[in-house]
């Protein structure tokens, strides 16, 4: 288990029912019970399911290795169901995920080509796209599309003194409070089974673009790292390290059902 507030039966229940939700569109997809106009919808849907069951099951604590296969299918998808109008978590999320799994360019491009095209860019989504797409570490653009919380990371990334600090207070006074206007906090109150983690994913991709010893930040609620790792910039990055050093490379709702507001 990597999540210390629900249980294993919850998760298996909560990953079973999303699965189950998502096998039963895909087959009304499959039959033609979907009118022609619901298509497209309903296929986002599938993918929106797919993508909450898969942070469910990195909350459950499934291998790591399974799930990098997993996730290369959904990030594929994004750049065909997502729009203009995608939640920006969901735009950091999964660029933040694609960071710590060591996405290949040409993976990450479609989606980074989108994002452009919806006029999306803005400070953090431009920091890992170009760092998967270029090696490029620096925060050029000044642009926080939603300063609250993640212009906190600022000072993170450009100032080289007290980084980890900077990032452990992040995780420990901005993150959560932070993220209510998303309508992401609390859900795992709910009577509904929507929990499916609280991640601060682009917390552990700063980390493993800037190279940190994330020691001090084990154990911190929302800082995803496997329990049980070593936390060392130079080997797991909690986990996520695939095994094999990454050379420069080549130029080229988390789901919950409540509607997350976009960030303007």
């Amino acid at each position: 288990m990597r999540d210390q507030l629900m249980s294993e039966e919850y998760f298996q229940a909560f990953i079973a029912e999303e699965e189950a939700r998502a096998a039963a569109f895909s087959a009304k997809l499959s039959a033609g019970a979907v009118r022609a106009d619901r298509v497209f919808s309903v296929e986002q849907r599938v993918h929106s399911l797919g993508f909450s069951a898969w942070i469910g099951k990195y909350s459950l604590g499934e291998d790591l290795g399974k799930l990098r296969e997993e996730f290369w299918a959904i990030l594929e998808g994004c750049p065909r169901y997502w729009t203009k109008t995608t939640s920006y978590v969901n735009l950091v999320w999964v660029l933040a995920i694609a960071v710590m799994l060591e996405a290949e360019p040409e993976r990450v491009a479609p989606l980074a080509g989108k994002i452009e095209e919806w006029g999306r860019r803005d400070a953090l989504l431009d920091l890992f796209s170009g760092f998967l797409l270029h090696g490029t570490t620096t925060l050029e653009n000044p642009v926080f599309t939603c300063p609250k919380p993640y212009k906190e990371l600022e000072g993170v990334i450009r100032e080289e003194k007290d980084r980890v600090e900077r990032l452990k207070k992040y995780l420990e006074k901005k993150w959560y409070p932070g993220h209510k206007q998303f309508g992401i906090c609390d859900v795992h109150k709910a009577k509904e089974k929507l929990y499916s983690g609280y991640w601060s994913f682009e917390s552990g991709a700063v980390a493993k673009l800037l190279k940190l010893e994330d020691g001090p930040l084990k154990g911190l609620a929302y800082y995803p790292c496997s329990p049980g790792r070593s936390y060392s910039s130079q080997t797991s990055y909690c986990g996520w390290h695939s095994g094999s050093p990454r050379g420069p490379p080549a130029v080229h709702g988390f789901g919950n059902r409540r509607r997350r507001r976009l960030c303007s």
